[in-house]
């Protein structure tokens, strides 16, 4: 019998690498992507275009700068604040409902709006609407002093524990020591609203040391000096304790003389009060 003829030799595909390289250079497709379209294997469109030269221009990553790297991590930072309850202002931004617009879910579109807006170093990102979230249209660079203010809700004063109203405001005793008009400390006012004094006198009367028993010192004008009866105490002049001062002015003595007369002496000048 005759041998039976050998198959036939099948036509090698002719690859269209005009069309390869179109695709890989026009189009942006990746080289396996190429390889699939123009019917070739990948490692052969790889030596065929590092034959024929091809190859394309990196595109430089947005995070290949200095500024770029420092505004992803401010990137960063939006979302982990509106997302992740771990992070430390997340109960002021994501757990109130706090979210990163659609626009910058990607870091490329907040990076061109960062650029566009003024965005450098010691400006901080803040929020024109604190009950919006972060986007293009809600958010600017601001100061540090502006920004370090939205950091925290402004906590509210607590209540005075004595209201004090007078001249048609309401404070309390140790706002109203700390007003100009209060020519007195804060235990004299105390003590003129417990015997009834009204507000305005109890605040703005000037003190008397008038002795007697029922004054209550807690100042004192002495040397040309108003200072607390503690400092008074303490001055290099006293030569007594702040009880013998304050027997000596319930005993009519000079404020001087109360607080530089020795133990058991009289007083140096003859005028008492």
């Amino acid at each position: 019998p005759g041998a039976k003829p050998p198959p036939p030799v099948p036509k090698r595909k002719t690859i269209d690498w005009d069309e390869a390289a179109r695709l890989y250079l026009e189009e942006g497709l990746p080289q396996p992507e190429v390889a699939r379209r123009v019917g070739a294997s990948y490692t052969g469109v790889v030596a065929a275009f590092k034959r024929l030269g091809i190859r394309r221009e990196k595109v430089p990553s947005p995070t290949s700068t200095p500024e770029g790297k420092r505004l992803h991590k401010t990137w960063q930072s939006l979302h982990q604040r509106c997302t992740d309850p771990h992070n430390s202002p997340y109960p002021y931004n994501g757990a109130k409902g706090v979210r990163v617009s659609a626009e910058w879910e990607e870091f490329a579109p907040f990076l061109e709006w960062a650029l566009s807006t003024g965005a450098r170093r010691g400006l901080w990102l803040v929020r024109l609407n604190l009950r919006k979230g972060y986007s293009p249209t809600n958010c600017k660079w601001a100061e540090r002093s502006e920004a370090i203010k939205q950091k925290r809700p402004p906590s509210r004063p607590a209540p005075p524990r004595r209201p004090v109203e007078a001249w048609g405001e309401v404070k309390g005793v140790v706002a109203w020591s700390k007003d100009p008009r209060c020519s007195v400390s804060t235990t004299t006012i105390s003590h003129r609203l417990d015997k009834g004094w009204d507000a305005e006198s109890a605040i703005g009367e000037p003190r008397e040391n008038s002795g007697g028993a029922e004054t209550v010192y807690t100042e004192l004008k002495a040397f040309g000096t108003m200072k607390g009866l503690t400092d008074w105490s303490r001055d290099r002049r006293c030569k007594v304790s702040l009880t013998g001062i304050v027997d000596r002015l319930r005993r009519g003595w000079s404020p001087e003389d109360a607080i530089s007369t020795p133990p058991f002496k009289q007083p140096r000048s003859s005028a008492r009060r």
